[in-house]
């Protein structure tokens, strides 16, 4: 892991995720290591339809003051795609806190099978799932992340830009 550019008082390593039955420092709170990516601490909920979480899959914000994501896109707000939060660091127990990554590079990550380099990543009414817009085209919705390499093996390297 890189180093974490202030210390915010959380004893583990944002960058494996989180099971804490209770919050350990304030929800809501972001933490940005040396090398840009940002993750921050929220609480789980797997919805009215309990949807688990997946890793490096997309969340929905739940509560308007982003402390509370879900990965039922149904129970985010508005049900709708453009409320991507960030990205699951592990698979949290509901409502539970963890931590979400919600800018920089995340390797790995699950993506539609005709992702290609440069494509958006944009929210879906699939959940865990992401749908995408082709490069060089006008995204439809709030991008989440950007494809940094073709699909292989149903994962693609991609740049997390939700927040921060």
């Amino acid at each position: 892991m890189q180093g974490i550019i202030e210390n915010i008082g959380y004893p583990g390593d944002p960058t494996a995720g989180a099971n804490d039955p209770s919050a350990l420092i304030a929800p809501g709170t972001i933490v940005t290591l040396t090398d840009g990516r940002q993750f921050k601490y929220v609480k789980f909920d797997d919805g009215v339809g309990n949807v688990a979480a997946v890793a490096k899959t997309a969340c929905y914000n739940k509560t308007a003051d982003g402390t509370t994501v879900t990965s039922d896109q149904s129970d985010g707000i508005g049900a709708s795609i453009n409320h991507v939060a960030g990205f699951f660091m592990n698979v949290p127990t509901d409502l539970r806190f963890t931590w979400i990554q919600i800018r920089g590079v995340l390797l790995a990550a699950p993506a539609p099978a005709s992702t290609a380099q440069g494509d958006a990543l944009i929210g879906s009414t699939t959940d865990v799932t992401l749908g995408r817009v082709a490069a060089n085209t006008a995204p439809t919705n709030k991008v989440a992340a950007w494809a940094l390499t073709a699909v292989a093996a149903n994962v693609s390297d991609v740049y997390v830009v939700v927040g921060g």
